[in-house]
């Protein structure tokens, strides 16, 4: 893992932190040291994929599709990041009508106390079969709620599904729940992650801030054309 900025005939590029096997920079897009700093965002050759053992999906949590789908996609995501309740809404859009794929999330919700809290809340309702994700944000960005109103928010639509609300007070306090989001977070540093949201698409690391690619990525995983066209 490094972190630079690179410079081509005296312009910066940009600055860069991410994975590196001393040839290539991923940053969201692939940066080629060694051929005029070619810069593009999905790739098929073995040496630009992550590790088997970071690509591995973990204690992930599904929540779209398959266990067994050919196709697995994890989202790293934030609470706290606006663009990551945006790229969860459109991977989910995307995807939709996709028997093939699978779509896993892994929260990894920093240092912020509350932020912690609401993490605890998402991970005890998705265990128990409850997928409040866009609710959450919506109650946060939209509304700007105190964590206490969003906690009332959050048990309050759990009993209007029939959920059982003691029970997932007591998941979200259990050590269960704890060891999956300290799952999430080292996997998130394991792979060089400074920011959410983060996509990984099997092994390949995908820019997840541009719908279109990750469409087009999505689209070559299914047709089986993984090759990068001009």
């Amino acid at each position: 893992y490094i972190a630079a900025r690179i410079i081509k005939d005296g312009v910066s590029l940009g600055k860069f932190s991410g994975v590196t096997d001393g040839k290539w920079i991923f940053s969201g897009r692939a940066i080629n040291l060694e051929k005029e700093f070619e810069m593009f965002y999905f790739w098929d050759q073995e040496a630009f994929l992550v590790d088997e053992k970071l690509a591995r999906i973990n204690k992930g949590i599904l929540v779209k599709g398959d266990l067994n789908a050919p196709i697995k996609i994890q989202l790293f995501m934030d609470f706290l990041c606006g663009s990551c309740g945006k790229e969860y809404k459109e991977l989910m859009e995307i995807v939709e009508k996709e028997k093939d794929v699978a779509v896993f999330i892994k929260l990894v919700p920093g240092e912020d106390k509350e932020n912690h809290k609401i993490t605890k809340l998402a991970v005890s309702g998705l265990l128990e079969g409850y997928n409040l994700i866009n609710e959450i944000y919506d109650w946060m960005f939209e509304r700007k709620i105190t964590y206490k109103d969003l906690e009332k928010k959050f048990y309050s639509t759990i009993k209007q599904k029939g959920g059982d609300e003691k029970k997932i007070k007591v998941l979200a306090n259990s050590a269960q729940v704890l060891g999956i989001i300290n799952s999430h977070i080292s996997d998130f540093k394991k792979l060089g992650g400074t920011k959410t949201p983060l996509i990984m698409l099997g092994r390949q690391l995908v820019k997840a801030s541009d719908a279109g690619v990750l469409k087009e990525v999505i689209r070559r995983k299914l047709t089986g054309n993984t090759r990068k066209t001009k």
